[in-house]
């Protein structure tokens, strides 16, 4: 969504509250909530304190009220993602570390027993990557070896 500066007449997006022209004319907060509410749910995401976040949307003219309303839903909705993925992944870990304890044995008795090792190690870096997702009640990647 672009918004036309009735003043001097440029075009210019949400994430400017007044025109980049001329400074006069004030995009409608109304118009505006919408990618406000995408910023604030991804600076949530990266770990940003609340605090931080109201301060900014009130920067941006957002109500308190607003701000304290739309920071609470967001909140909890990443929070319910997150709780969903960790669980997903502890009980995926746990599937693949039995997997792995079985295909180890299997494998002692035919000479591949790495396969099996390398098997419980990914299922226990998934398994970790799940409690740390319901623990912190943020979405994190599932451990790497990099």
């Amino acid at each position: 969504m672009l918004f036309a500066c009735p003043i001097c007449g440029v075009s210019f997006g949400p994430s400017s509250r007044y025109c980049p022209h001329c400074g006069e004319f004030e995009a409608p907060i109304n118009q505006r909530i919408g990618f406000l509410e995408l910023k604030a749910v991804e600076l949530l995401d990266r770990g940003f304190d609340i605090e931080t976040i109201e301060q900014l949307l009130l920067d941006e003219g957002v109500h308190a009220t607003d701000a304290r309303a739309m920071l609470e839903d967001q909140r909890l909705q990443l929070r319910r993602i997150a709780l969903s993925t960790g669980i997903k992944r502890v009980v995926i870990g746990i599937c693949l570390m039995s997997c792995a304890v079985y295909v180890t044995w299997l494998g002692a008795v035919l000479g591949y027993m790495i396969v099996g090792c390398g098997a419980f190690v990914f299922g226990a870096s998934f398994t970790w990557s799940g409690v740390l997702n319901i623990v912190s009640g943020r979405e994190r990647e599932p451990c790497s070896f990099e």
